[in-house]
């Protein structure tokens, strides 16, 4: 069953921004060439933006490859498969906002411009963080778990 949410969405959409009484924006196009574009005539409302949280959270809750990653003070942040998903209420944000961004291009570590040290550094990075990534993305290929981290941590 899709989601609401994914109806923001084309095939070139990175990253769609919801918020009360603002119409839907969207970062849309290539990785080279993004515009912040609008998505609909219409502004979200309230009781639409609190719909498709209700949907999110009881996604991230019953997914397997889904999880609620935090939520404190009016901030939460969803993990629903490729969407990473941050929702604010107040005294968070002064009003509800949604914003969702998922991956539109698999990129590999050597294509960054990276110094040989710091490629080097998180090549034989080993901690926590590395650890835990790695435990749930055993199916994922070395480079793309680094990718994961970096992209985690910058």
């Amino acid at each position: 069953m899709t989601l609401h949410i994914e109806d923001f969405f084309t095939d070139d959409t990175m990253s769609v921004h919801l918020k009360n009484k603002v119409i839907p924006m969207g970062k849309r196009g290539s990785i080279r060439n993004v515009e912040f574009v609008e998505i609909r005539d219409t502004p979200c409302t309230s009781s639409e933006l609190k719909e498709i949280t209700r949907e999110l959270l009881e996604r991230a809750r019953a997914d397997s490859e889904s999880f609620i990653e935090m939520s404190l003070n009016g901030a939460t942040v969803l993990q629903i498969r490729d969407m990473r998903i941050a929702i604010s209420n107040p005294p968070f944000s002064d009003d509800v906002e949604i914003t969702a961004v998922r991956p539109v291009a698999s990129v590999k570590l050597d294509e960054y411009r990276l110094g040989d040290k710091l490629k080097e550094r998180i090549l034989g990075q080993r901690g926590i963080l590395y650890q835990v990534l790695r435990e749930r993305a055993n199916q994922h290929s070395e480079q793309e778990l680094l990718f994961s981290c970096t992209r985690t941590i910058m």
